[in-house]
């Protein structure tokens, strides 16, 4: 079978699984059930259950860069706010995993990357101090207002989260959102 599929059902699985009950009470022998596949295909391909949680999110952006006319990243942005929106049952039991394979971790990780390469990408320069810290900021900011706004915000709307996220960026952040540029992948190294 493609990996990308193995991937896929894996992802399923664990989505499914999540639905029911958190992560915690999940062992990687259920979500193997689950899907189908033996321990050894899920270890080719996942380190362990957070590196498979955290993946869902990394796969939904990919899949967003892939199908959704990019005009602008705002547009990206706000797809994506829409899906992490629609599946909160997903996002509520993984915003509540602290410590190893924290999806709120991985998520400010991924995030850094992906704003600081494509900033990087499009100035062709690197980022100075004050633009590493005060992205850093940012993105640590915005990424504990979504985990709040999943757990305990039910009344927000993912447009309007957007709006607020738009409105609180740094400039040289804000002029990345607001180009014809396309966004790097997850995938791309430093």
């Amino acid at each position: 079978m493609i990996p990308e599929k193995t991937n896929q059902i894996f992802m399923q699985a664990l989505s499914k699984l999540l639905s029911r009950r958190p992560i915690e009470e999940i062992t990687v022998q259920d979500i193997i059930a689950e899907s189908g596949f033996s321990r050894q295909t899920f270890y080719r391909h996942f380190h362990d259950k957070y590196d498979l949680m955290n993946q869902v999110y990394s796969a939904e952006y990919e899949r967003l860069l892939t199908n959704v006319s990019v005009d602008k990243w705002y547009t990206v942005a706000t797809k994506l706010m829409e899906s992490i929106f629609n599946d909160r049952a997903f996002y509520n039991r993984a915003f509540q995993v602290e410590g190893h394979g924290s999806m709120y971790k991985y998520l400010v990780e991924y995030n850094y990357r992906i704003y600081s390469q494509s900033i990087q990408k499009k100035r062709g320069r690197l980022l100075n101090e004050e633009e590493r810290f005060r992205l850093r900021l940012y993105v640590y900011g915005s990424i504990s207002m979504l985990k709040e706004m999943i757990l305990h915000e039910k009344d927000m709307t993912a447009l309007r989260a957007n709006e607020l996220y738009y409105a609180s960026m740094p400039d040289f952040l804000r002029e990345l959102w607001d180009s014809a540029a396309q966004p790097v992948t997850g995938s791309s190294e430093n």
